[in-house]
């Protein structure tokens, strides 16, 4: 009797959410983009920048979501760069990497750019402004413009532990990706999680890791990788049992009414 009922439980489940339409998965992580201080008419309270590395290194950061006891599977990672305008004439084919603090990195996701689109229909570029809505380049230190290349790391269905710090990274070769950055006290926007350091991290070794803080390493400030991620929390199992007997219950209470 009882494993009829979960059965009925777990199949009223699946149909109430066969019935819902699809929502976009909520926000987990929030390192956006700065809204303050852009470029260099900010002078000395400057909040942006941009970092890369050469060879087989590449840049990265970190990020911790929830607590210990939690589970959440992440559905997209998204950063930006400076970069040319379309973004093939900068990198010809780009990679995310992930991973475990402590571990070794895995490549999760990877395509080839053409123009502003790429060869995996789960990766996804398009050119934006900042979080203030109207500044949509990037000034360099020597004047030079580059936009503000968005790429979004789509269906990436990572399975992570509440309260455990992860490392991603991306590599775009050619001329590089330019991982987008900014100082948290000057940003504007929430800085989750930022500790003034970002990371680099290199193909030939993906379990070595450098620490990197910005200021005095070529900037006179700290900074964080931009960075968002998105996802679900998964419920105990417990949980999914409960909210599946309420909703028999509600399927019953329904029937009844006629």
């Amino acid at each position: 009797m009882k494993k009829t009922l979960l059965s009925a439980a777990l199949s009223a489940a699946c149909l109430f959410a066969v019935s819902q339409p699809v929502a976009a998965a909520p926000l987990l992580f929030d390192r956006g983009l700065p809204s303050l201080n852009l470029n260099n008419a900010a002078g000395a309270a400057r909040s942006n920048v941009t970092w890369s590395a050469s060879g087989t290194e590449f840049t990265g950061d970190d990020f911790s979501i929830g607590v210990t006891g939690e589970k959440y599977r992440i559905d997209t990672i998204t950063v930006w760069g400076a970069q040319f305008d379309p973004l093939s004439l900068d990198v010809a084919n780009i990679a995310l990497y992930f991973g475990r603090a402590g571990s070794a990195l895995s490549r999760v996701s990877e395509g080839a750019v053409s123009g502003n689109a790429n060869s995996n229909p789960n990766i996804t570029h398009s050119f934006v402004s900042y979080a203030d809505g109207v500044t949509d380049t990037y000034e360099g230190w020597g004047g030079g413009v580059y936009g503000i290349a968005q790429t979004v790391f789509s269906n990436l269905n990572l399975v992570i532990d509440g309260g455990v710090t992860y490392y991603f990274g991306v590599d775009g070769d050619q001329y590089e990706w330019w991982s987008h950055a900014s100082n948290a006290a000057l940003s504007g926007t929430p800085q989750q999680g930022a500790d003034g350091k970002y990371l680099i991290f290199d193909k030939s070794d993906l379990g070595a890791v450098q620490v990197v803080d910005s200021q005095g390493n070529g900037w006179d400030k700290s900074s964080d990788i931009n960075v968002r991620v998105t996802g679900e929390a998964i419920p105990e199992p417990a949980t999914l049992a409960l909210a599946s007997m309420a909703l028999l219950g509600l399927a019953a209470a329904r029937r009844r009414r006629g």
